[in-house]
C-alpha cells in the first residue's frame, strides 16, 4: 500500500501543500446525484519539494470514497457506443498514433479501463487480434467478439499472461500507487510489446494557477515528471505526443529500472498557491459587479471548482457548446446547463469564459455569433504569463 509520506517519483520525504479546499463537493453532473455524501475528506494536492511531482494525500476517507464511487453505476453517464471517451475522431487519431509509432501488429492485446469495450472493439476490428478488457465500474460491453473483466488491476484474469499491447488511457492518474501499477503491466507486456498511455498533463495548469483539481486524480503529471516516471520504471519512449490537456505515448521495455543520479526539478507547480489565489480574486471581481448580469461559459472543472470554493448557487448561468452536457446539470446549480444560443436570451451584460484549454477557439468562435454580450477570457496571456 502506498505511503503518501513518501515521493513515489524521487523518494522523497519532503512536501508542500499546494492546494487545500475543505470538503471539496463532486462534480457528478447530475441533479441530485451528488457524491459528496461520506466525502469526509479535504481536496489536497502536494508537492514534492524535491522533484516538483504534485500528487494528491490519499487517506482513508478518500480511499472509501472512491472505492464506492467506482463500483456506483450513477457515477458515469450512460452514453451510446464510440460517445463515451472515445468517439470516431478520437479512436482515428489514436490510431494514426499508434500506426505511426508500432510497426508490429500485436496479437493480443489488453485494455485497462476499457469502459464499454469501444475503443478495445475497434483495436480488435483493426489488428485482427485477440482482445481483453479490465474494468471497475459496472458498464455495460457493447462490442463484440472481446471479453470484459469487470475487476481491479493487477486481476488474476490477467496472472502469467502475456500482451502484445496493453492499453492505458486515462487510468494512470487514477490509481493510488501509479508505480507498482506499471510494474503489473510490464509483466504483462511481452518482450517485444508495446504500451499505449493516455493521461491528462497538467503543466499549463499548473502555471496558471488553475483548480484542476478532481478527487479521482492522484498523480498530476507533467511531460517532464511523466518522462522521469517512465525512466525509473525502465521504459523507453517509442512516441510522445504532447496536447493542450493530455499525454500520448507509447512505450516499451528497455533497460532495468534505475534511479537518476540527479533530479531533473519540476518547477511548474513552484508557484501555484500564488497564482491560483490571484485567479480566485479575479473570479470574484468579475461575478460580482453589482447590478450586472454575468454567465459562465464551460461546464468544465475549473468551473465547478471555482464555483465551490467561492460558494457561488445562486443566480448562475452556464453555457457551454458540448451537446451532451447541456440540459445536464452542475452540482448545486439550480439551473441546467445552456447552448450558446441562450446566453442573449438571458440579457446577460457579460460572459466569462472559464476553461483554460481552447479558449482562443472558445473566444472566436462566440465572436462569430454575433452576440450582444460583452465577452471575456478568464485565462488570457497577461494574466496567466504578466
Amino acid at each position: 500500500m502506498i505511503c503518501m509520506n513518501v515521493c513515489f517519483m524521487c523518494g522523497n520525504k519532503k512536501f508542500e501543500s499546494v492546494f487545500v479546499a475543505s470538503k471539496l463537493k463532486v462534480f457528478s453532473s447530475l441533479k441530485k446525484k451528488s457524491f459528496s455524501m461520506g466525502a469526509n475528506f479535504d481536496a489536497q494536492l502536494w508537492r514534492c519539494m524535491r522533484c516538483g511531482f504534485v500528487q494528491q494525500r490519499v487517506n482513508r476517507g478518500l480511499k472509501k470514497f472512491l472505492t464506492d464511487f467506482y463500483k456506483n453505476p450513477d457515477s458515469f453517464p450512460t452514453l451510446p457506443p464510440g460517445e463515451s471517451d472515445f468517439g470516431d475522431a478520437v479512436t482515428d487519431r489514436y490510431m494514426q498514433f499508434l500506426t505511426q509509432f508500432m510497426h508490429k501488429a500485436p496479437k493480443k492485446i489488453l485494455e485497462i479501463g476499457c469502459y464499454d469495450g469501444y475503443f478495445l472493439s475497434q483495436l480488435q476490428k483493426k489488428f485482427q487480434a485477440e482482445a481483453f478488457g479490465i474494468e471497475i465500474s459496472p458498464q455495460k460491453n457493447t462490442a463484440h467478439n472481446i471479453t470484459i473483466y469487470n475487476d481491479y488491476y493487477p486481476s488474476s484474469a490477467t496472472t502469467n499472461k502475456s500482451f502484445d499491447l496493453v492499453v492505458l488511457l486515462n487510468v494512470l492518474e487514477h490509481v493510488f500507487d501509479p508505480h507498482a501499477f506499471m510494474q503489473a503491466v510490464k509483466n504483462n507486456t511481452s518482450n517485444e510489446g508495446v504500451i499505449l498511455i493516455g493521461i491528462p498533463q497538467y503543466e499549463t495548469s499548473l502555471k496558471a494557477g488553475a483548480p484542476f483539481y478532481l478527487h479521482q486524480h492522484i498523480s498530476y503529471f507533467t511531460p517532464k515528471t511523466f518522462k522521469m516516471f517512465l525512466f525509473k520504471l525502465g521504459l523507453e519512449v517509442k512516441g510522445l505526443q504532447v496536447e493542450k490537456e493530455g499525454l500520448l505515448c507509447l512505450c516499451q521495455k528497455s533497460q532495468p529500472p534505475t534511479t537518476p543520479k540527479t533530479i531533473d526539478v519540476d518547477n511548474s507547480s513552484k508557484c501555484y498557491a500564488q497564482y491560483f489565489q490571484r485567479l480566485v480574486d479575479k473570479f470574484r471581481s468579475l461575478t460580482s459587479m453589482p447590478g450586472k448580469k454575468v454567465g459562465l461559459y464551460g461546464a468544465c472543472n475549473v468551473t465547478h471548482n471555482l464555483l465551490q470554493i467561492c460558494q457561488m448557487f445562486d443566480g448562475i448561468h452556464i453555457y457551454d457548446g458540448d451537446t451532451r452536457k447541456q440540459k445536464k446539470y452542475m452540482s448545486d446549480i439550480n439551473e441546467p446547463v445552456s447552448s450558446w444560443e441562450e446566453i442573449d436570451r438571458k440579457k446577460l451584460d457579460t460572459l466569462i469564459i472559464m476553461p483554460l484549454a481552447f479558449t482562443e477557439e472558445i473566444y472566436t468562435f462566440l465572436s462569430n455569433r454575433n452576440l450582444k454580450t460583452k465577452i471575456i477570457k478568464l485565462f488570457d496571456n497577461d494574466f496567466m504569463f504578466g
